[in-house]
């Protein structure tokens, strides 16, 4: 299965998250973390479910570490949370389903 997160730069990052003031979900991750593979199949079950409801997105840390830097992103995988291009939450490492669909439900409702 093809995954929903489009992965983005951080000049993607700027136009199509912040700029384009959309509601999105921004995945950071590495490839060499083990939390960030135990969620991957988790969080794209979530991505499913909101498909068209909001964006996704990933970023790969280790490419772009001055996104990094900025959200200060310390654990993987980070999962930041905007509405309408603005940051509103942030969750990091080992989370549930639930978690995170209801951040994504405070967004879009």
């Amino acid at each position: 299965m093809e995954s929903l997160f489009t992965k983005v730069n951080r000049e993607q990052f700027i136009e199509k998250i912040v700029l384009d003031k959309t509601d999105s979900l921004v995945k950071f991750g590495s490839r060499w973390s083990g939390s960030a593979e135990l969620l991957k199949q988790l969080i794209e079950d979530v991505a499913v479910s909101y498909h068209g409801k909001l964006n996704f997105f990933c970023i790969d840390s280790e490419i772009e570490t001055e996104l990094t830097d900025i959200y200060h992103i310390e654990s993987f995988p980070t999962l930041l949370f905007f509405r309408k291009g603005t940051l509103v939450d942030k969750l990091s490492g080992l989370v549930q389903k639930s978690v995170i669909s209801n951040k994504i439900e405070q967004i879009i409702n």
